[in-house]
């Protein structure tokens, strides 16, 4: 677990510390780790090298003289790992003002999977809810684009009215 690490990248040669792959590296040598190494990467494995390298350098903001990574590394360790015993969020009573049909794609491998026994109860409670699982780690729509296309596909096929020309 990471603690009480803040990581900022000065603008130009600025200098990433306090991480497992070391002192001294620059924002764009971590970004092209993080596309090296995503292949093997519990987040990214599945994902487009390409993809990866735009997301992770998007992930920084220039604050500055500054680049700072966003989530910060603190907040990915605190999302990535939730305490079972803690609310979800949104909280589940929201579930329950929503009046539509609602689909949850859960992702075995994603932060939320031990919690699927909630999930499943939050959609148990209307008979417009479904759940879908997908073998996938947190970040779907980077490792299975072509999974999750297919179930929004299916969801605007079979419940989308027609849009008049009018509109």
């Amino acid at each position: 677990m990471v603690k009480g690490i803040e990581v900022e990248f000065p603008v130009g040669d600025g200098v990433l510390s306090g991480l497992d792959f070391g002192v001294g590296v620059k924002m764009p040598a971590y970004v092209k780790q993080c596309v090296r190494e995503a292949a093997t990467d519990w987040l990214n494995a599945g994902a487009r090298p390409e993809l990866v390298r735009q997301v992770v350098r998007r992930s920084f903001l220039h604050r500055g003289d500054r680049w700072e990574r966003r989530p910060t590394i603190n907040e990915i360790v605190t999302v990535a790992g939730p305490d079972p015993s803690r609310a979800i969020y949104p909280s589940v009573d929201l579930y329950d003002r929503i009046t539509c049909a609602l689909t949850i794609v859960l992702a075995d491998g994603g932060f939320y999977a031990q919690r699927r026994a909630e999930v499943q109860a939050t959609v148990d409670n209307d008979p417009d809810r479904r759940l879908i699982d997908i073998a996938s780690s947190h970040n779907v729509t980077m490792t299975r684009p072509a999974e999750l296309a297919a179930v929004i596909l299916e969801l605007v096929a079979g419940q989308t009215p027609p849009i008049s020309d009018d509109h």
